[in-house]
């Protein structure tokens, strides 16, 4: 089979690579591990990185390791039973999301000018404000993230990953609560 062609294949070139260039790269590829967990709070993206990664510092630093007991907390954030068996979410959530489009249809539909929504809506306003993104992750340029200082995340700012419709979706809820109520 091709996969079968694939493995012999790598298995007659991996005693050519030189030593020192082959150490190199698994220390990269380690260091880039290592950046992600920081700036995601060892959350990463679930179904991507998140075991990959939790394997990873396991292997280089044990099971008692910091790394490894961060990763098994936040890994309760991702998995959970369902009737299909294990699943996992990409994300701790999607509260950026939640909070930015429900404030949304309270100002487009005028309820959130009912004197019972006020608290929520500065609740929610303040949540918004704590959420933003106020730091560029830690070594995003040698770690080939984007700048985010500003941005808004999909679920939460110790998440830490963006993308425009997220931030789109922050900001715009923030104009609305700033300036279409008192």
């Amino acid at each position: 089979s091709l996969l079968d062609g694939i493995n012999a294949m790598l298995k007659m070139l991996e005693p050519c690579e030189p030593p020192p260039l082959r150490h190199a790269g698994l220390a990269r590829a380690y260091e880039q591990i290592v950046f992600e967990d920081e700036n995601t709070g060892y959350q990463t993206i679930g179904p991507v990185s998140k075991m990959m990664n939790l394997v990873a510092r396991a292997h280089a630093e044990g099971l008692e390791s910091d790394a490894f007991k961060q990763h098994a907390i936040k890994r309760q954030d991702f998995l959970w039973l369902g009737h299909e068996g294990m699943m996992v979410t990409g994300t701790n959530g999607s509260q950026l999301w939640d909070v930015g489009f429900i404030t949304q249809a309270l100002v487009e539909t005028g309820l959130a000018r009912e004197p019972q929504n006020k608290d929520s809506l500065i609740y929610a306003l303040q949540w918004l404000d704590r959420c933003q993104i106020r730091e560029n992750p830690q070594y995003f340029e040698s770690n080939y993230r984007h700048r985010t200082k500003g941005a808004w995340p999909f679920s939460t700012r110790e998440q830490n990953f963006t993308v425009s419709d997220c931030t789109g979706e922050g900001l715009k809820s923030v104009l609305y609560l700033q300036n279409q109520l008192e």
